[in-house]
């Protein structure tokens, strides 16, 4: 036999499980908004690290020019990858050190060995207050340094 205190009692755990479930909506779709923005951001950020690589490949190429002038002799070469943003300096002669750089996003991960043949590995992102001289210098510096 069904009561009205039966009746009262389901209505009560319908209405606490729909309530959980408009809450568990809730959280999706405030993940899911959160998720896209994220996506977003990043592809924006994304899309400003490639704009601004062409200009740091353009302060690498002057840092390993200024290096070869003050060495008095062509040192470090530099080439890069047609339609990709991979820049490699180097210097001259068979197993000489290199330093290779490539945008992955907002990074600019590079690796390489110096003249002493100790490998170098380094990840970098692309900051808005670092300006485009400064993040090629800081991608050389310490790898110039043991040339």
């Amino acid at each position: 036999m069904v009561t009205d205190r039966d009746s009262d009692a389901d209505v009560r755990a319908i209405q606490w499980a729909r309530r959980l479930g408009e809450q568990h909506y809730d959280r999706d779709e405030c993940t899911a908004r959160t998720g896209k923005a994220d996506e977003d951001n990043a592809a924006l950020a994304s899309a400003a690290s490639l704009d601004r690589w062409q200009e740091i490949a353009a302060c690498i190429r002057r840092l390993a020019d200024g290096y070869n002038t003050g060495a008095k002799r062509a040192v470090l070469s530099v080439v890069e990858q047609p339609g990709q943003s991979v820049v490699t300096v180097a210097a001259s002669g068979e197993g000489a050190p290199y330093l290779t750089a490539v945008l992955e996003g907002t990074f600019i991960c590079s690796h390489g060995r110096d003249a002493g043949g100790v490998a170098h590995v380094r990840e970098v992102r692309l900051q808005p207050g670092r300006d485009n001289d400064a993040t090629a210098a800081y991608l050389l510096q310490n790898w110039m340094q043991r040339l």
